[in-house]
């Protein structure tokens, strides 16, 4: 079939009928969960606010009513808490001795003035590495700090390069 386009129209496209099933067929159980459940990976359900007071956070996000109807405010000591490991008291100590001591004598440790600052521009810095130790060193060494121009570095560069020009 063509049109007087010269555009031919597409042929139908004939299905067969559907093969009949081989045997048996197997359905899965499916467990459908309210709205505010968790299906468990043993097929039973749990209500992930149990425990929690109830109120306009369950419908919409709001972090402010959650917080001051959940809130606990706890009035012990630190008695709880764990004494330092050997580990920590050596990282603390390798801390104090190479670093701590050394900004508190210059007031600055290190400036790192070739490097933009930015969330990946040095590589994983140890505090000690004989213990392995990563504790979110913004830069490569503990202390050293890492330049953050106001303005950015195209400013910075900018700003250079015309006083250069002038001086």
């Amino acid at each position: 079939m063509s049109d007087p386009g010269g555009i031919s129209a597409p042929s139908p496209i004939r299905r067969s009928a559907p093969a009949p099933p081989c045997g048996p067929r197997k359905v899965a159980r499916v467990t459908v969960a309210a709205p505010n459940e968790r299906i468990e990976s043993d097929g039973s359900t749990t209500d992930p606010w149990a425990g929690f007071a109830a109120g306009p956070w369950r419908e919409a996000i709001d972090v402010r009513d959650f917080i001051q109807r959940n809130y606990t405010p706890y009035d012990g000591d630190a008695s709880f808490l764990a004494s330092p490991t050997d580990k920590t008291l050596r990282v603390w100590d390798h801390l104090e001795r190479n670093y701590l001591s050394v900004e508190r004598k210059n007031r600055v440790y290190d400036v790192d003035t070739e490097t933009p600052a930015d969330i990946d521009a040095f590589p994983a810095g140890h505090i000690c590495d004989d213990d392995d130790v990563i504790v979110g060193l913004q830069t490569d060494v503990p202390l050293k700090r890492a330049m953050m121009p106001n303005g950015g570095w195209q400013q910075q560069d900018v700003l250079d390069r015309t006083f250069h020009e002038n001086a």
